[in-house]
């Protein structure tokens, strides 16, 4: 939503935008090293830096995230127990995000 009205064209919107990325609170809210620190962080450039880069959501931590992935590296598909209880989910991206399907078993 915050996007669209973004966009929206200066004569059209009802809202006065102001972007302000990290650097106008260096010094003021921020220090360099909270800078710093923070840009270890995997999510600055969408936290601090007025990104839309759609890669990391607020579901799922990025650390549980690899622990799947790194676990379905193990995971061979002719080894399938046909007594274990199996699900699917989708989530059909009506927003921002990308078609996804997910099946467990």
């Amino acid at each position: 939503m915050f996007e669209h009205i973004e966009k929206e064209p200066e004569e059209t919107c009802l809202y006065k935008r102001l972007l302000l990325d990290y650097t106008y609170g260096l010094g003021k809210i921020y220090t360099q090293e909270e800078i710093d620190k923070a840009k270890a962080s995997p999510s600055f450039e969408r936290e601090y830096n007025l990104k839309y880069l759609g890669l990391i959501g607020n579901v799922f931590h990025t650390k549980d995230i690899e622990a799947a992935i790194q676990k379905g590296t193990g995971y061979s598909p002719d080894e399938i127990n046909s007594y274990s209880q199996k699900s699917m989910g989708i989530d059909p991206a009506f927003g921002s995000s990308a078609f996804g399907i997910v099946i467990t078993q």
